[in-house]
């Protein structure tokens, strides 16, 4: 007919002043790896961005294993534009399919300042 229609639609727009750039799996040595080994240890490195045009005086970066808190890393005083590259330990895992994740916080919880990032890994026998 020539009725109309309108609908609500709610959201959340978060402008995030951090970017995760990139991540890399390395192995007790500090030599990158594919795919981690059942029972050894490895680590994880995350590359963190300051996307944002002010100096950020604080960020808190927890890493979770399918929501469970394994450790964490602060960044201080980030300037424009730096980029830093933490390195987590990722742990000891038996074989199967894992996934992290990482946030990113000003170290008081709230809103996270960078978009969540969900990791794959793959633990090889």
């Amino acid at each position: 007919g020539s009725g109309s229609q309108s609908a609500s639609v709610s959201f959340s727009l978060y402008n995030f002043p951090l970017k995760v750039t990139g991540w890399h799996f390395l192995n007790g040595l500090g030599a990158e790896i594919t795919s981690p080994k059942a029972g050894e240890a490895f680590y994880l490195t995350l590359e963190v961005r300051n996307i944002s045009n002010a100096t950020l005086p604080k960020a808190f970066v927890p890493l979770m294993l399918s929501g469970r808190f394994l450790n964490a890393a602060e960044v201080q005083g980030m300037a424009p534009g730096q980029s830093v590259t933490l390195t987590l330990m990722g742990g000891s895992l038996p074989a199967g399919s894992y996934s992290y994740q990482s946030f990113v916080w000003t170290g008081s919880g709230g809103t996270p300042i960078a978009q969540p990032t969900s990791i794959p890994v793959v633990v090889i026998p």
